[in-house]
């Protein structure tokens, strides 16, 4: 998996470059991105990102030249994914200009204290052992002090505490030992706290127009996507649901091309399949 780089500064660029969206809203950077794209709708976000094409990290490459944010949002359809990598980013970006930030007010003192270092006389190694047979020739001049040895005397009204450091009841590495947490069992109390509400399955009339279909199917496709990613994440067993649900854009694919009623029948059967397994898994 493609991991982020430590992020530079993000460029401010010409409005000529500015990303202009259908419904005639203006993305001026990539920090503005997240906020549009979180007020975006389903319909507005497959205008630019599908299957085959992704035109909005294509802008992040092209523009800003930043590749490896471009390559993740670029292998991403799900508009909540996308969202929660851009704002992972800037926060990263933040993080590493306020540590620049505090690097640079460091650097001052730091060289304060080479110089104070270097402008300081050092005295030779024969100054020095000089300077030690005279100290310990004063030493041993000096006459000792009995009392010094003695134990020192407590004062009136002062009582002698003893110094007894506190029993260790238990080691921690004991504890565990005793008491082992295994991730299984972690895991299993975060799916049994998860409040996962049932998606409902694919229903139409039998009147709606081609376009109409084509929005209901793709929008329900996605609601699955996000579906199976938020349960994988959590520790749910979706292999069942992936395979199943990853055959159906060119189901879809086959239908705007043929806008036959066959096809219409083949993706609702499809799609009410995979929402299926997905309310079923554990």
């Amino acid at each position: 998996m493609l991991k982020l780089e430590t992020p530079t500064q993000i460029p401010v660029i010409s409005p000529k470059f500015y990303f202009k969206l259908s419904t005639g809203q203006i993305i001026k950077s990539i920090k503005e991105l997240p906020i549009m794209l979180d007020r975006m709708d389903g319909y507005t976000f497959r205008k630019y990102v599908t299957s085959y094409k992704n035109d909005f990290a294509k802008w992040i490459f092209d523009v800003f030249r930043i590749k490896d944010l471009a390559v993740l949002i670029g292998n991403t359809k799900s508009r909540q994914e996308t969202i929660r990598l851009l704002r992972a980013y800037l926060d990263k970006s933040k993080y590493s200009n306020v540590q620049k930030q505090e690097n640079q007010k460091q650097m001052p003192t730091i060289n304060a204290q080479e110089t104070i270092l270097k402008n300081k006389v050092i005295p030779k190694p024969a100054e020095q052992k000089s300077t030690n047979a005279k100290q310990e020739t004063k030493q041993e001049t000096k006459p000792q002090n009995k009392k010094s040895a003695e134990t020192p005397l407590i004062k009136h009204g002062e009582t002698k505490q003893e110094t007894t450091m506190p029993d260790n009841k238990e080691d921690p590495d004991e504890y565990f030992r005793k008491n082992p947490i295994l991730m299984s069992q972690a895991i299993e109390a975060r799916k049994k706290k998860l409040e996962i509400i049932p998606l409902n399955s694919i229903v139409y009339k039998g009147d709606e127009t081609v376009t109409q279909l084509d929005e209901l199917f793709k929008d329900t496709y996605l609601k699955a996507y996000e579906r199976l990613v938020f349960l994988r994440k959590n520790g749910f067993d979706t292999a069942i649901s992936h395979v199943m649900l990853f055959r159906i854009p060119t189901k879809i694919k086959v239908f705007e091309a043929s806008k036959a009623k066959k096809d219409v029948i083949i993706i609702k059967r499809y799609l009410n399949e995979v929402i299926e397994e997905l309310n079923n898994v554990k």
